[in-house]
Order: structure tokens, then C-alpha cells, then sequence
């Protein structure tokens, strides 16, 4: 069995609003089965609404309020 995955690094300086709209579009392509968010994230954005932007049938650790 094969597996595919993309390693998604970003500088520690990224801007929320990037974070946000990469997540987005890996909520929308159906070739993307799960999503983890590695934590811990840089001070400067804001984790919950990071964690909260993944969608819950993608969120692979669990960390969105509704799983």
C-alpha cells in the first residue's frame, strides 16, 4: 500500500491570513484525505482559529472543537 503526502514547511514569520488560505485549499481538494497542523506554532498567530480552519473529516489529531 502507498501513501502520498505533502510536507508543507512555512518561515516561522508567516502571516496568519497564509496559513489560513493554505488550509482552506487543502479542505477543498479531494486528493487530501487528512491535515495535521504541527504544534507547537509561532506566538504571533493565533493556534485555536489555525487548528479550527482545518475541517473536522480531515483533522487527523482531533484538535478542532467539534472532534
Amino acid at each position: 500500500m502507498n501513501y502520498d503526502f505533502k510536507h508543507i514547511r512555512l518561515e516561522s514569520t508567516v502571516e496568519e491570513q497564509k496559513v489560513l488560505e493554505i488550509i482552506n485549499n487543502l479542505n477543498r481538494d479531494d486528493k487530501v484525505d487528512g491535515i495535521i497542523v504541527q504544534m507547537p506554532i509561532p506566538s504571533h498567530l493565533n493556534a485555536n482559529r489555525i487548528q479550527n480552519a482545518v475541517s473536522h473529516e480531515k483533522d487527523v489529531d482531533g484538535l478542532t472543537d467539534i472532534n
